[in-house]
């Protein structure tokens, strides 16, 4: 009830203004780069990482967890209601994908192992702006705001073992994906240029908090050696999170299924959580439509 109270308020100040004042509508779009932690699936993945360097001594590679976003686009339009007071409502998408492997040996058998963890979201926003004027040319627009974001979890593992001196290979490819939302804060300062009475450029640097929880979704399992083959899926398999102590040692553990993990070396058992809070920055065009 919360979160649709202040996203109600912020629509209702966006709908109304001063009727001294002729109100003023810009819209901006722009494309960037930011980073964002990833949270408890970050740990999960250096989790597998590090329990891999342990237990092969001769691996090549390791596990990295995704960070940086680099394909955002934002959009935002924005209603001034006096001279340097604005009401904004936009949208926009970032992704934080990366590919990894590693391989080391079982017996004869090289073995190789894939992971490409994918987080998307679509965040919805309220903003306030405030234009500070600097130069007869140059402006600081101040922003904050609330928001809601539509995330995407897509986690995808896949093991391929061959034996060269039979002629056998082995492969096994998981992969899960979950949709959930979140409600989120924002805020940021930008710099805006104008080129003419109409477009202008603008730079921007933010901030973001939000993390996403309760994910809940499905993955499916296929491989086989050509002779043996199997394909299975399963609905309803939350994300858990926890942390295995063994070997004298700590790694954190993502887990996909219906009931919490239990064990008497496990610490730490909750549902994921995907922390999508971090900064960006963006580079854009401003157009004033009246």
């Amino acid at each position: 009830m919360n979160k649709r109270l202040v996203l109600l308020g912020m629509l209702f100040l966006l709908c109304s203004g001063a009727p001294t004042y002729a109100q003023k509508w810009s819209l901006k779009l722009g494309t960037g780069i930011g980073y964002a932690s990833g949270g408890d699936f970050s740990a999960g993945v250096r989790g597998l990482s590090d329990y891999a360097k342990f237990l092969y001594s001769d691996l090549d590679g390791e596990f990295r967890p995704p960070h940086l976003a680099a394909d955002i686009v934002a959009g935002e339009v924005i209603v001034y209601v006096r001279p340097r007071i604005g009401f904004g409502i936009g949208a926009g998408f970032f992704q934080l994908a990366r590919s990894s492997e590693l391989t080391y040996s079982l017996g004869d058998a090289p073995v190789r192992e894939k992971l490409r963890p994918v987080f998307s979201a679509v965040p919805i926003q309220a903003n306030v702006h405030y234009r500070i004027p600097l130069t007869a040319r140059l402006n600081l627009d101040v922003n904050a705001g609330v928001s809601y974001l539509l995330a995407k979890v897509t986690w995808q593992w896949e093991q391929t073992l061959a034996f060269g001196s039979y002629q056998y290979t082995f492969s096994d490819r998981f992969t899960y994906t979950a949709r959930r939302g979140g409600l989120g804060f924002q805020a940021g300062v930008s710099i805006e240029y104008p080129l003419s009475t109409r477009i202008g450029l603008f730079l921007q640097v933010s901030g973001r908090v939000v993390t996403i929880k309760a994910i809940k979704g499905s993955w499916t399992e296929q491989g086989g050696d050509g002779t043996y083959n199997f394909n299975e899926t399963a609905t309803n398999q939350k994300a858990w999170y926890y942390d295995w102590e063994t070997n004298a040692a700590s790694y954190g553990q993502i887990v996909f299924q219906e009931t919490q993990p239990a064990s008497p070396t496990f610490r730490n058992v909750r549902e994921a959580r995907l922390n999508l809070s971090g900064v960006g920055a963006i580079l854009g065009i401003k157009i004033r439509i009246t």
